[in-house]
Order: structure tokens, then C-alpha cells, then sequence
């Protein structure tokens, strides 16, 4: 998954990014709306832009509902395979556990290797994945999945079952209803993984 490493926050590929290890990312209104103007581009066509205002009294609307919880995310480090930050993290937290040299390495290895497939001898392989993403998700695009992930998941060695479902519907938030789907997509979903479980495809 090593080209996972190069995709920055705005999605470019080819610079290594380095954050710091102890960064918090803090969510704001900004982060509703910048899910929901693709999701309105994709259901409704460019016509969505003639309704902005009532797009973002819908965004802040919600952020004033979800606002008092906490808002903040930390999965840069791993999602996006940022190694030389989780290297630092591991150096820093050992020393003020005062772990020994061994001890230390050993947590090193262990943080890199959130970020991918363990090697050596008695680990285990990485499990069957099972890849499902909705029609407007601003995240999930099928070219991701099909010119990274997949990829990345491919060159593993070994390499696991992958399986990969695009819905015809669906947003971001898979569950926000639609017209015609009172649930959104989750009950595709949930059908979908049960089949998936009881037809053996994890086993």
C-alpha cells in the first residue's frame, strides 16, 4: 500500500507528507459542506448551484445539532500510511515510558506496521476485505479504489481476496436518506455483508 503514502489532503500524489505525530484534526461546519456540495452535484446536476444558499442552511443547520460533541479526528498517521510521523510517535512515547532500546524498536515496528501487511515468522496473513462504496460518496471514488487500494492490497504478499461493490445510490453517510430510500443504502449494505458472511466469503 506504499502509494497510499503519497496522497496529500488535497489528493496530489507524488510529495511525502509528514505531519506531526501528535496533530488533532478539528472539525468545523466546513467539513459538512464540503460533503455536501459533491453529494448535491451528484444527485442533482450543476443545477444544485442554483440552490446554494439553501445548501448551506441545511450545513449549518446540522453543524448547530452536532456541534456540542466532540469534533475532532486523529487517522491521518495511518490512513494515510504517514511513516515517518508514526516513527516519531513510537520514539517519543517509549522514551517517556522508558523502554528499553529493544523495547523501543519493538514499538516502532508495531506503529509502522499499522500501516500495513506484518511479515515474519508466526503472523497472521491479512484477512478477505470486502470494498463497498456509494454512488456520491466525496471520499470513496471508484478511481481511488481501482488505481491505489486495490493496488496496494494486490501487492501484499500474500496478497487477500478483495471483493469491490459500487451502489447505484447513496451518500457519504450511507444510512442519510434519499428519495425512494428512507435508510439510504444500509439496508443494501447490511444485506450484502450477510450474504457475504454466510455464503463463506471471510472464511
Amino acid at each position: 500500500m506504499g502509494k497510499i503514502a503519497g496522497f496529500e489532503k488535497d489528493g496530489k500524489v507524488g510529495e511525502k507528507r509528514s505531519d506531526p505525530f501528535n496533530e488533532l484534526y478539528i472539525r468545523t461546519w466546513r467539513d459538512l459542506a464540503r460533503y455536501q456540495g459533491p453529494e448535491a452535484l451528484g444527485q442533482e446536476g450543476p443545477t444544485a448551484l442554483m440552490r446554494l444558499p439553501a445548501i448551506m442552511e441545511d450545513v449549518l443547520e446540522a453543524w448547530e445539532r452536532v456541534k456540542n460533541r466532540p469534533q475532532f479526528k486523529a487517522e491521518y498517521l495511518v490512513t494515510q500510511a504517514i511513516t515517518d510521523s508514526l516513527v516519531e510517535a513510537a520514539r517519543v512515547s517509549a522514551a517517556r515510558m522508558k523502554m528499553s532500546q529493544d523495547e523501543t524498536e519493538a514499538l516502532v515496528s508495531r506503529f509502522v506496521g499499522y500501516t500495513r501487511e506484518l511479515t515474519g515468522a508466526n503472523v497472521k496473513p491479512v484477512p478477505p476485505f470486502l470494498f463497498e462504496i456509494s454512488k456520491d460518496s466525496r471520499d470513496h471514488s471508484p478511481e481511488v479504489y481501482h488505481e491505489v487500494i486495490m493496488p496496494g492490497f494486490r501487492a501484499m504478499k500474500p496478497a487477500p481476496k478483495i471483493g469491490f461493490t459500487r451502489f447505484g445510490a447513496g451518500v457519504h453517510s450511507f444510512w442519510k436518506p434519499e428519495k425512494d430510500l428512507p435508510a439510504g443504502i444500509v439496508p443494501s449494505v447490511i444485506k450484502s455483508w450477510r450474504d457475504a458472511v454466510i455464503g463463506g466469503y471471510f472464511v
